[in-house]
């Protein structure tokens, strides 16, 4: 294809599809923190419904744009939660995302068809507690909160498998969708 058929994005809807899914990811996120704790869950683990907006903007907006919805969301946290719940909300982030980044782009398995978006949602929910996890060892000082890693992980599991779902049945129809907006 050269350089005159190409089709170039339309910025300012790109723009505009930005702060909607940020807003919207920011949204879910506060929805969530609402929503009583989860019968057999462990305390404080939570479903990740904003995650959904993420990974699905990773599909189809791609690595930057997923990265400034991510960075809006963690402002978000630190503006309305504090730093230490940032600090352990950021960290478990940047882990879930470059392994999504990796699993999505990197090494391709999603786009060769070796893992679907409920796969990737699950790893990054894992790797999500594992990371939040450390970071909170790291920040108390403590090692006793190593313990609660085999139930974060159930939780992650469960959490992950239900985002996916909705991955998978939202990704196709969105990514078809933003395609036609963003590109003119």
């Amino acid at each position: 294809m050269n350089k005159s058929t190409k089709q170039k994005p339309n910025y300012p809807m790109l723009i505009s599809i930005y702060g909607i899914l940020s807003s919207l990811a920011i949204c879910l996120s506060y929805l969530e923190s609402l929503i009583p704790q989860i019968p057999f869950f462990p305390p404080g683990a939570k479903l990740g419904l904003s995650n959904v907006i993420i990974l699905l903007s990773l599909t189809f907006l791609g690595i930057k744009g997923s990265l400034f919805i991510f960075l809006a969301k963690s402002l978000f946290a630190l503006l309305t939660r504090g730093v230490f719940a940032f600090l352990i909300g950021f960290s478990g982030g940047v882990g879930a995302f470059a392994v999504s980044v990796i699993l999505l782009y990197v090494g391709r398995l999603y786009k060769r068809g070796y893992i679907s978006l409920a796969g990737v949602s699950i790893i990054s929910a894992a790797v999500f507690n594992v990371f939040q996890l450390i970071a909170a060892v790291i920040v108390t000082g403590t090692n006793f909160l190593s313990a609660y890693l085999p139930f974060m992980l159930f939780a992650s599991v469960v959490s992950g498998l239900i985002t996916g779902i909705i991955l998978n049945l939202s990704a196709p129809t969105v990514k078809k969708s933003a395609a036609k907006l963003i590109l003119r």
